[in-house]
């Protein structure tokens, strides 16, 4: 007759130390693990035309940004505007500490000024004839140019802050064909576990339930249960008869 391991008291203990602490290193390592999440992107103008686009669950950089603004929208919206006028802004311009942190392009008088993160990055006139001012923005570094003039050249990581698309362009006044922006994202905020993750979080609940069923069967193996008592009247004895006297007297 062959016995199950699995009912000696000390190959039961080792498999419940091996399972406690498999689901103990795995649940450690869930949060380490990976997400997944999808990379969108933002376009402007949108179906609403220039009107402004929040973007409040995006992370705090785009991956990448690219603007093309036709000179012809940019010299529409400098003839209207007698102040410095916004042909983009990735925060709202009348934001405190917008500058701070966010990319703007604004005009006046026939002037470009591109801002990024608090900095002036450059300035350069508005060419004549048709053209087109280009921004771009990526991890690498961050270029900017009207025409064939540079406005900015910056390497390094200076990407700007997004939390939406903000501009003075009106589609029902300026020349807006051509005008276009895009900015990739990283929606992490809208994420869900990779298949890991799943199968080490599933590895832990196992690792653990294993364990306790094997405490479980090592109680139930080694356990001493006490025994049940017979519930009967009591009887009396000889001190029982030497105490009644006393406690008579002592009444």
């Amino acid at each position: 007759m062959t016995t199950d391991p699995l009912r000696k008291p000390g190959a039961l203990r080792r498999f419940a130390v091996l399972c406690g602490l498999v689901g103990a290193l795995a649940a450690v390592a869930v949060p380490f693990l990976p997400v997944q999440y999808e990379i969108t992107t933002l376009h402007w103008p949108t179906e609403q035309g220039t009107r402004a686009v929040s973007a409040p669950l995006s992370a705090y950089q785009p991956i990448r940004l690219d603007l093309r603004v036709p000179c012809a929208t940019a010299r529409s919206l400098d003839a209207r505007s007698p102040d410095p006028a916004v042909l983009l802004s990735t925060n709202p311009p009348e934001a405190e500490y917008g500058d701070l942190t966010g990319l703007r392009l604004e005009i006046q008088q026939d002037r470009l000024r591109l801002l990024v993160r608090g900095q002036q990055l450059g300035t350069a006139r508005l060419p004549e004839g048709d053209c087109e001012i280009t921004v771009h923005s990526d991890g690498a570094g961050t270029t900017a140019s009207a025409g064939d003039a540079p406005i900015a050249q910056a390497a390094g990581d200076i990407r700007p802050q997004l939390t939406g698309i903000y501009s003075d362009v009106d589609g029902n006044v300026d020349e807006v064909r051509g005008l276009s922006f895009s900015a990739e994202v990283d929606d992490r905020y809208d994420s869900h576990p990779s298949p890991l993750k799943l199968g080490v979080m599933a590895l832990a609940v196992l690792g653990c339930a294993g364990s306790l069923v094997a405490l479980r069967r090592i109680d139930g193996v080694v356990a001493h249960r006490i025994p049940r008592r017979t519930r009967r009247w009591p009887r009396p004895t000889p001190r029982d008869a030497l105490w009644r006297p006393h406690w008579w007297r002592g009444g």
